[in-house]
This record gives structure tokens, C-alpha cells and sequence, in this order.
């Protein structure tokens, strides 16, 4: 009888440890499954969010030109002026948006009165914010930089977005045939970070960018900050 007992508990105890075993299984698949759902879904927003960037920066691209052609807007007249309210802070801030040589309305691209039909848009929230000194939401349109092989060698208007995430800048990147492993990502130390106001500067934007209208590089900052730009207009 006692011989039968000890079998019988041998094997509940197998029974036991067979039923852990495939729940500990089961648990490693689950897991597995959730990281790999976890990848994907980042990959997917990573997707979107330059999806939605390249189409925001197109419809303002698409702005400046109904200014231009339908306001006579001069391309020192351009206004990027942040039409929020207590934004644009006094003009000699760092962080003004206003354009001095602007006429009016009718040069301002976020205007929608003006024949624009742009809204202004903040993409503070992907960027990282690391350093907020630069703008309100770490974004600008700069006159200050040429992009090789882009139009003339003058500078053009470019859009700036500072401290995106790295894999937002090798997706954007993809897109262009421009490098996707920081190693090799373009770096730059002749950025000009002052908001346009009517003038052009004559840098170059270096790190071998050439030819592409929008793309991502690395600034010369320690720690180095990923930078999207987008040629609004090429000069």
C-alpha cells in the first residue's frame, strides 16, 4: 500500500512539474510575442510621425508659394510668424518669429486670411527637449544655411526641427539615401539657429548632405543633437 502511495505521489509531483514547465513556456512565447508587438509598434509610429512631418512641411512649402504668387510676397517678405498668442516675445528676442520686412498679413504664411491656408504646428512633442533654449518648441525656419546641389548656391529657407529620436532620423533619412546608423549620420558645426527674419546668411550645410531636399543630421553639440531640416524654398 505504501509502495503505491510513493508511485502515486511520483507521479502527481511529474504531473506538476510537467504543467509548470509548459506555463513557464507558454510565458517566454507570451513575452516574446509582446516585445515583438512592442517593436512593431514603435517602428509604426516612428512611420507616422515622419509621414505626418514630410506632409505638415509640404503643405507649408505649398504656403509659401500662394503667398509669393498670390500676394506678390517678396522672398524677404516671408513671414514665419508664430500666431499663437505670447509667442513671438519681444523683437530682439532669440525666440522672436517676427519678420521685420513683412508687410502685413499677406505675408504671413500661417496667416490663413492671407491666402496661406497653413496652421501653425508644434512639433515639441518628439522632439526630445533636451535644450529648450533655442525655441519654444525646438523647431525654426532658418535662412541662414545652403544645401549643396539644391537649387543655387545661395542659402535657402529651411525648416529646422532640433533633438528628434534617433530612429525618427534614420527613418527619415531611409527615405532619401541618406545614412541610418548614427556612425555614418551627416554631422554639421555651421548651423545658423536664428529665426528668419528677411535676410539670408551663405553657411553650408556640411556633413556631405547633397541634393536632398529634407533629411536628418548630427550637430556638433556634446551630446550631439539629431536635427530634421526641409527646404521650404530653394533659393
Amino acid at each position: 500500500m505504501n509502495i503505491h502511495a510513493k508511485q502515486s505521489d511520483r507521479g502527481n509531483a511529474l504531473f506538476i512539474v510537467l504543467i509548470a514547465i509548459i506555463l513557464l513556456a507558454g510565458l517566454a512565447v507570451a513575452l516574446k510575442g509582446t516585445e515583438s508587438n512592442s517593436q512593431m509598434q514603435t517602428k509604426n509610429e516612428v512611420k507616422l510621425q515622419a509621414d505626418e512631418l514630410l506632409a505638415y512641411l509640404a503643405s507649408v512649402q505649398a504656403g509659401v508659394r500662394t503667398v509669393m504668387s498670390m500676394n506678390g510676397t517678396a522672398e524677404t517678405q516671408i513671414s514665419f510668424e508664430d500666431p499663437r498668442p505670447n509667442q513671438t516675445g519681444a523683437d530682439a528676442d532669440t525666440t522672436n518669429t517676427r519678420n521685420p520686412n513683412a508687410r502685413g498679413d499677406q505675408d504671413k504664411v500661417f496667416n490663413t486670411a492671407s491666402g496661406g491656408m497653413v496652421q501653425w504646428k508644434d512639433f515639441g512633442y518628439i522632439t526630445q527637449t533636451r535644450n529648450s533654449s533655442l525655441d519654444f518648441n525646438n523647431q525654426l525656419y532658418s535662412g541662414g544655411m545652403a544645401v549643396q546641389d539644391v537649387g543655387s548656391t545661395k542659402a535657402d529657407l529651411v525648416f529646422l526641427l532640433r533633438d528628434i529620436p534617433a530612429r525618427l532620423c534614420f527613418e527619415i533619412n531611409q527615405r532619401v539615401g541618406l545614412p541610418t546608423v548614427e556612425a555614418d549620420t551627416p554631422l554639421d558645426s555651421t548651423l545658423s539657429i536664428l529665426h528668419y527674419k528677411g535676410s539670408y546668411g551663405a553657411a553650408a550645410l556640411g556633413g556631405g548632405i547633397s541634393g536632398q531636399p529634407y533629411g536628418c543630421f548630427r550637430s556638433a553639440d556634446t551630446p550631439a543633437y539629431y536635427w530634421m531640416y526641409y527646404i521650404i524654398l530653394a533659393r
